[in-house]
């Protein structure tokens, strides 16, 4: 909640005490990434990746997401596509699986590897539409979705 009312220094501390009770309770580790690599503190973000349990980053996609992510920003590129290539798509969070491709065939641009970013632009554009799906599942049993419905009906959007 406080992520989310950009109230970062709070979120940050409770992430912190949340993770110093329980080393292995993964979203907190993955909400903390989440916060410190859009806080643009690479130190801070790269100290906790390192904090890491070596068990949690074999069992989460999502911590080894963000590792990926430290790695490209670090320019370690073939440490971070090496990491990314044994991610599979889909033990990832549904909303960071899009970012994922991206990310993927960003690093096979800067490697200069063309042909595999047009592979990974094609698997993008095929995950997209599961996307999509999944999302519209998840609001039309959503207690929300007569908000979006009236979202629609104002914007002139009509429902699938």
């Amino acid at each position: 909640i406080y992520h989310e009312l950009s109230k970062l220094d709070i979120a940050i501390s409770y992430f912190e005490k949340a993770i110093s009770i329980k080393k292995d309770f993964i979203d907190a580790w993955v909400n903390y990434f989440e916060i410190l690599e859009k806080s643009n503190d690479i130190d801070l973000f790269e100290e906790w990746i390192n904090k890491i349990p070596h068990y949690l980053l074999l069992k989460s996609s999502d911590l080894k997401y963000f590792h990926a992510k430290l790695l490209i920003r670090r320019k370690k590129l073939l440490e971070a596509l090496k990491l990314l290539s044994n991610i599979k798509y889909q033990n990832l969070s549904l909303n960071r699986r899009i970012d994922y491709f991206n990310l993927l065939g960003n690093c096979h641009d800067k490697l200069k590897n063309f042909d595999k970013v047009e592979k990974t632009i094609l698997l993008t554009g095929r995950f997209i539409p599961m996307a999509i799906a999944s999302v519209e599942t998840m609001i039309s049993v959503s207690p929300s979705s007569n908000f979006l419905a009236c979202s629609r009906r104002t914007s002139g959007l009509k429902r699938p």
